[in-house]
């Protein structure tokens, strides 16, 4: 299941189809941040094939990373931008260098034939104890309540 809309959509569909694969994948579209979340918790493993734009631009480290380590889902994703932050290979996730399909196939296949419950485990806690939102927000607390012009 591909979910999301872009650019390169149409260029993804043709792929699919010259690879005669194209019925075994889902192009969903768009949908909303519930429809994600349950999508995600249903999944086996989750890929964010991110890569940098031609201009240059990176998308920093994506939210979706985290909630799908937030539900228990396995990641799959590119060494881009931020994302090593969060993605730890074989620790917290599967992480293949940009626009490196054969890395990516190896590390789907690994993810599904080999599941690691520890790794589930292990990225989870990262999630848990670095971006629960209320830790979060007692850090950012603490921090602006110890800046002088707070006095």
């Amino acid at each position: 299941t591909l979910i999301g809309d872009g650019p390169l959509k149409a260029n993804l569909e043709q792929e699919a189809k010259e690879h005669e694969v194209l019925h075994l994948i889902d192009f969903a579209g768009p949908k909303s941040t519930d429809e994600v979340r349950q999508a995600m918790s249903q999944a086996d493993a989750v890929i964010i094939p991110s890569v940098t734009s031609a201009s240059g631009e990176m998308e920093g480290l994506p939210v979706v990373i985290m909630e799908a380590m937030a539900i228990g889902a396995t990641v799959v994703a590119s060494d881009h931008s931020g994302i090593p932050e969060i993605v730890q290979p074989g620790l917290t996730g599967y992480l293949t260098p940009e626009k490196d399909a054969e890395a990516i196939a190896q590390a789907i296949a690994k993810a599904l034939t080999q599941p690691s419950p520890e790794m589930i485990e292990s990225a989870y806690q990262l999630i848990e104890q670095t971006f629960n939102i209320d830790r979060v927000a007692e850090q950012r607390l603490a921090l602006f309540s110890s800046h002088p012009s707070s006095q």
